[in-house]
C-alpha cells in the first residue's frame, strides 16, 4: 500500500508496468489503510477494505468479496496497467494494454492508498 493517500477531490491516474508474473498472481487497486488481514483471509485479493482486480482472468474483489463478474482477460508479465481514481465520484476505473475497460468499482470511500499485493509463488 503507497503512502500517499488519494483524498481530496479530483482524479488521479498511475500507470504500472508488469514486469514479472510468472503465475498470474498480481492485484491491483485501492486500499484503505492499514490494510486488514486475518485469519479467514486467505490471500491479499481478500482484504475487506479493498478494492481490486486479480490478473488472473480479471477477477474484481470489492471488500474481499468477490464479484460476479470479471473486468477481463487474463493479464501477465508485459502487461501495462493504468488505473484511475475519481474521487468526487469515488470509481476506480482500469486501462489494460491500451483497452479501456472503465469504471469497475463505484462509492469507493476516501481516502484510500493505491494498491498491489502478489498472492502466489510460482
Amino acid at each position: 500500500v503507497a503512502t500517499v493517500p488519494l483524498s481530496g477531490g479530483g482524479r488521479f491516474e498511475w500507470t504500472l508496468v508488469v514486469e514479472q508474473d510468472t503465475g498470474a498472481s498480481t492485484c491491483l487497486g485501492v486500499a484503505e489503510r492499514p490494510v486488514q488481514f486475518g485469519p479467514e483471509q486467505k490471500s491479499v485479493y481478500e482484504a475487506p477494505n479493498a478494492w481490486v482486480c486479480r490478473s488472473y482472468k480479471g477477477q474484481l474483489y470489492e471488500r474481499g468479496v468477490e464479484l460476479d463478474r470479471m473486468l477481463c482477460a487474463l493479464w501477465q508479465s508485459g502487461s501495462v496497467v493504468k488505473l484511475t481514481f475519481d474521487a468526487d465520484a469515488g470509481t476506480l476505473a482500469y486501462d489494460i494494454n491500451a483497452t479501456d475497460y472503465g469504471i469497475a468499482f463505484r462509492d469507493v470511500p476516501r481516502p484510500v492508498y493505491p494498491f498491489f499485493g502478489f498472492y502466489a509463488m510460482m
